[in-house]
């Protein structure tokens, strides 16, 4: 019998923030993109969150307009990120969830439609087993436009799910997955412990109508340590 596995998202399930929209906003803040540009990118990210949009579409198209452009600006933009406003949004009750899951022997794993450059910060920083995410292809420090397929969003998280299982020797009856959106739905209905996480509307329906588990996370870390002092 292979281990069971614990799978995250990682927007508003284990931050209490959309790191995309981080991310957008610091290129705002360093005059990389105008005004118009950050209203686009808002207006797209609402609609991703209400699952009005084909994210897999979008995030193709993104990997594919990095072509040519060096990874190490991204990672550098990334880290920087994670480490002055992503590290202190981490939610103190998925760590310590996180910490049940250990201590029950469990894999843990995050799974996101973001980008590894924002993702992997938060799994090193909490000491997680990994991660799947969608892989944009590097050669020679460049992006070329190709990615590993599929997208990690929708249906395409539940390949990636499967093949966790696969290295791992268990099924998804055998796993729990943690998320906010109603995107996630292809792979909470595949799951053995299905758990709504900070749910949008949608989602929180949905678990409502399944008699699935709601949680509801409030305290990022930044003001549990300033509770603590």
């Amino acid at each position: 019998m292979g281990r069971k596995i614990a799978f995250f998202d990682m927007d508003l399930t284990l931050v209490a923030a959309n790191t995309g929209t981080l991310y957008v906003q610091s290129l705002r803040r360093d005059g990389e993109i105008g005004v118009v540009d950050l209203a686009r990118a808002g207006w797209l990210l609402l609609r991703y969150k209400l699952a009005l949009v084909d994210m897999a579409s979008v995030s193709a198209r993104w990997i594919r307009d990095l072509k040519g452009s060096p990874e190490a600006k991204i990672q550098r933009r990334c880290d920087q990120l994670f480490s002055n406003h992503v590290q202190h949004l981490v939610y103190q009750e998925a760590m310590e969830l996180i910490d049940k899951h250990r201590s029950d022997g469990h894999q843990i794993l995050v799974l996101s439609a973001s980008s590894p450059y924002l993702v992997r910060p938060l799994v090193q920083y909490l000491g997680l087993d990994g991660f799947r995410c969608t892989m944009p292809h590097v050669q020679n420090g460049n992006f070329t436009g190709e990615f590993d397929d599929p997208i990690c969003y929708g249906e395409g998280k539940v390949v990636w799910a499967e093949r966790c299982c696969e290295e791992f020797g268990c099924s998804l009856s055998d796993c729990t997955f943690y998320t906010d959106s109603y995107s996630d739905l292809p792979l909470l209905l595949k799951v053995g412990n299905p758990v709504a996480t900070n749910p949008d509307p949608r989602l929180r329906a949905t678990a409502k109508r399944k008699g699935w588990p709601i949680l509801e996370f409030v305290k990022p870390i930044s003001q549990f340590i300033q509770h603590r002092r």
